[in-house]
């Protein structure tokens, strides 16, 4: 199991992955307390699996906090085929 958030205090925001330990993980990557992914091999190439806890706002609308959390997404997505 990987997991990210404050182990101090579980509670609130936090993503976790749990993979079979047959499944021999390439890499771990703790991107944000609401984002984690794992690199893992698939055929002759790499699968990256993306754990993510989105933020939401009252009545639907998009603030300035979803704003940088897509926009972090977007580029660690971006990002991943070079991991």
């Amino acid at each position: 199991m990987y997991a990210t958030g404050n182990e101090r205090k579980p509670r609130g925001n936090g993503t976790e992955m749990l993979v079979h330990k047959s499944i021999k993980a390439r890499s771990w990557h703790h991107i944000s307390s609401r984002i984690t992914a794992a690199r893992i091999p698939y055929d002759r190439r790499y699968l990256v699996i993306f754990s993510v806890y989105a933020p939401v706002q009252q009545g639907g609308g998009i603030g300035p906090t979803t704003e940088r959390f897509y926009d972090q997404l977007t580029h660690e997505i971006r990002a991943a085929r070079f991991w």
